[in-house]
């Protein structure tokens, strides 16, 4: 993916075609890959290049939103065209009670072993957690349910990696930046224009829902096995958090495609092209269409 360009008289040297893109292009590109959309086009370019270098095809895939009293998962799996198959999908209750009231190390590395054998991780290809944040709403202090849920996503993380260098299993680990995920599939400008965080937070948390709900009302843009169905059904209370594990994988498959199209890209027009049908596709599948 070079040109050439020269520099004086007989010096020639290779280009990145996306350094002849509009910030603007880059920028799509990045959303549609599921990349941070900050920094100059150089970093841009890079962000993009170190994805494209370090892809890999996966065809099973466990997504994880975490929570303080509940914990939901969805199961995914994906064929090379894109069709798209929920497995698994539901929702774990971390505890009757919630997380350990206390700090208390050894009962939450209890949880979080319990919490990986339910979520069964073998014959998976890649483990997507939903990152956590470490302030609410700007607030100095850092809240003791974040706290506690962060120190969760950590003992998983560890034990994942741990297990995976055992040979128990043979998997990719990804810690995922819910604002991409929500940046690929939301893109209306009322919540970007809301003026406070709570009220952006409730927005956003309302349009998840309302776009998995109108999928499972209508013709969704994958098939759903039976068992998983029911989660959804019998959940009317903890959608938010089915959702959120749903969009995680469903936008993880198709940042995987889209870095496949634009692998196949040999110069800026070919890139445009392919970054056309990146949002042509996202358009399409937003409204009920299949992968």
């Amino acid at each position: 993916m070079y040109g050439w360009y020269m520099i004086g008289d007989n010096c020639w040297t290779p280009v990145h075609p996306m350094l002849k893109l509009k910030n603007e292009a880059l920028k799509k590109l990045c959303l549609n890959c599921g990349l941070a959309q900050t920094g100059n086009k150089s970093s841009l370019v890079a962000s993009i290049q170190s994805a494209l270098d370090s892809r890999r095809r996966d065809t099973e895939i466990l997504s994880i939103d975490m929570g303080v009293r509940n914990l939901a998962f969805c199961h995914m799996a994906h064929d090379n065209s894109g069709k798209v198959t929920i497995k698994r999908w539901a929702l774990v209750e971390l505890d009757k009670e919630g997380l350990p009231n206390a700090f208390e190390q050894p009962k939450f590395a209890q949880l979080a072993l319990d919490l990986v054998s339910e979520l069964r991780p073998q014959g998976v290809d890649t483990v997507l957690i939903e990152k956590q944040r470490l302030r609410s709403n700007g607030l100095n202090n850092v809240p003791e349910w974040i706290a506690k849920v962060n120190l969760l996503e950590a003992m998983l993380h560890a034990i994942l990696q741990c297990q995976k260098r055992m040979g128990l299993y043979d998997c990719s680990v990804r810690s995922i930046e819910p604002a991409r995920v929500m940046n690929y599939w939301i893109r209306p400008d009322k919540i970007t224009a809301a003026k406070t965080a709570n009220i952006r937070y409730r927005l956003t948390k309302q349009a998840k829902m309302d776009l998995v709900s109108s999928w499972m009302c209508h013709d969704p843009p994958f098939t759903i096995e039976p068992e998983a169905s029911h989660s959804w059904d019998g959940q009317k209370g903890k959608r938010d958090d089915l959702s959120d594990s749903l969009l995680q994988s469903l936008a993880w498959v198709r940042w995987s495609l889209n870095l496949e199209l634009l692998g196949s890209a040999e110069d800026e027009y070919a890139i445009l092209k392919v970054l056309d049908t990146m949002e042509k596709d996202h358009n399409r599948i937003f409204t009920g269409g299949m992968l």
